[in-house]
């Protein structure tokens, strides 16, 4: 056992002594900073109006992170307490803002409205008839499944086939928001002793500079990257010496170093970006490092020369680019467009 944990600290040393890598862990945070301290680079002709939290209720964090990376003809940003939304719509840095109140989707189901949320003005302030509409409208896209769940296991009419009823309303209710109809009835005979499926996706893109998008495929290639370094130190000899087990052994670990360093570095810039990371973020990129990690590892099993290996990976990075939402809905314009992205790991992480 002494024998494998010293082996794997000598390539997690040999990786970090790499003068390229070492710089990139740092580049990506420290340009991060940068860009955000650059007056120039911060510099936005919008409106701002700002967004408080006073919990960690999930509905309100989704509705903000949507708010604040949507493309509106707005700028939301994220405010950390009551008295700086007020400071900063005092001192011109905000037309308005919006506090939301505690146990929001508790409250909701329940069907408390009053008092749920806190609209921020200055005197004869404008903006916030347009804002309006666009915080209740997201709002009310990140908790309607919730309602609508809730709806149709209380109400009667629906008890000999809840799940499938359930299903089939959530399906309508999403091709609703993706069509162009303003009111649209469409009714559906259920057939209670057969179980049917529905695909669910709610496309919602950013409108500024899609850093974690970008970062998330960084780590994705990184633990690519590692397994072609093994392969390449194997082909040189380096471990001609080693067992097949260590060999068999190496690839994902090379995978799962390059992958995680990438995903510390990742996580410190999206941090110094404002990105709210917890508990659950941080679980969520650990499971997405070991995805990487297996993903790697079973391509270079396909993939053993490294010619090929590095040929296939830069066809997936590409891939992941315009097939995954990060600058565009590529599907949009090309529906087939999701079975090439169903293969690519960082789609469902982005």
């Amino acid at each position: 056992m002494k024998r494998v944990l010293f082996w794997i600290y000598l390539m997690i040393k040999k990786q970090i002594s790499n003068p390229f890598i070492v710089c990139l862990l740092i580049a990506i945070p420290l340009a991060t900073l940068i860009a955000k301290n650059i007056p120039a680079m911060n510099k936005t002709d919008k409106l701002r109006v700002g967004i408080c939290l006073t919990d960690n209720d999930e509905t309100v964090k989704n509705t903000t992170e949507k708010l604040v990376n949507g493309n509106y003809p707005v700028e939301f940003y994220y405010c950390p307490s009551r008295e700086d939304l007020v400071n900063d719509i005092m001192n011109k840095k905000a037309e308005c803002g919006y506090v939301f109140g505690s146990n929001l989707q508790k409250r909701l189901l329940d069907g408390e409205i009053e008092g749920l949320m806190e609209c921020v003005i200055n005197e004869s302030n404008y903006v916030s008839s347009m804002t309006n509409e666009i915080v209740f409208a997201t709002l009310f896209k990140e908790s309607a499944d919730d309602i609508l769940e809730k709806f149709i296991r209380t109400e009667s009419t629906f008890s000999k086939a809840t799940e499938r009823s359930l299903e089939i309303a959530k399906y309508r209710y999403e091709k609703y928001l993706e069509g162009d109809e303003t009111f649209h009835l469409d009714f559906k005979v259920i057939d209670t002793n057969n179980d049917g499926s529905a695909t669910r996706q709610i496309d919602q893109r950013a409108g500024k500079f899609p850093l974690k998008a970008v970062l998330t495929i960084l780590v994705f290639v990184s633990g690519l990257f590692g397994v072609a370094w093994f392969i390449e130190d194997e082909n040189k000899g380096t471990y001609a010496t080693l067992s097949k087990g260590y060999k068999i052994l190496g690839k994902p670990v090379y995978a799962f170093i390059g992958a995680i360093l990438f995903w510390f570095s990742s996580t410190l810039a999206l941090i110094i970006s404002g990105e709210n990371i917890g508990i659950k973020e941080v679980l969520i990129g650990i499971f997405y490092v070991v995805l990487v990690t297996i993903y790697a590892w079973i391509l270079g099993l396909i993939f053993r020369k490294l010619n090929l290996f590095i040929g296939v990976s830069l066809v997936l990075l590409i891939a992941c680019f315009i097939f995954c939402h990060v600058f565009m809905n590529i599907s949009l314009y090309l529906p087939s467009a999701k079975y090439i992205r169903a293969i690519l790991l960082p789609n469902y992480f982005i």
